[in-house]
Parts: structure tokens; sequence; C-alpha cells
């Protein structure tokens, strides 16, 4: 199954933890706006940027999963997104 709308990863301070022990959480909302699915991964010791890479993958995975082929990345990393 396809879904042929255009959805949003937002970047919402996905990041958290301390000492470097750290979890993703995330959301997904469709064109409009509207919350499709929340997500959240413990990723134990790693950096924030291999995190905020976690966190789109997951992100990802979870919409192909679903059917959807149109997702808008929002990240507030450059380096990120490339």
């Amino acid at each position: 199954m396809s879904v042929t709308q255009w959805v949003n990863m937002p970047y919402q301070q996905s990041v958290s933890g301390l000492m470097y022990f750290l979890a993703t959480r995330d959301i997904v909302r469709n064109h409009n706006g509207e919350w499709i699915i929340g997500y959240n991964r413990l990723l134990g010791s790693c950096s924030v940027f291999d995190a905020k890479l976690w966190d789109i993958l997951d992100g990802l995975g979870i919409l192909i999963d679903g059917g959807y082929d149109h997702v808008r990345i929002q990240a507030d990393s450059l380096e990120a997104a490339k």
C-alpha cells in the first residue's frame, strides 16, 4: 500500500540523556500538521550526531513500513541532513 500524501519528520529536540547515554524521541505529522505516530529508542552510549542519524533512520523505517513514500525530513543539523 502506498500513501501518496506528504508527511513531515520535524526535528524536535529528539536527543536527550546524560554523559552520552542517549535516547531519541520524535513524531511524524501529515501534510496538514496532524499527528500520525510518535516513536522513541534508547541508544546507550553514542555521540549526539549518531543519535540524530538513528532518529531519522527510525522514522524513515516506520514510514516505509506504513506505506508512506513522500517524506520531508526537517533537521537542525546540516551535517545530519546530508
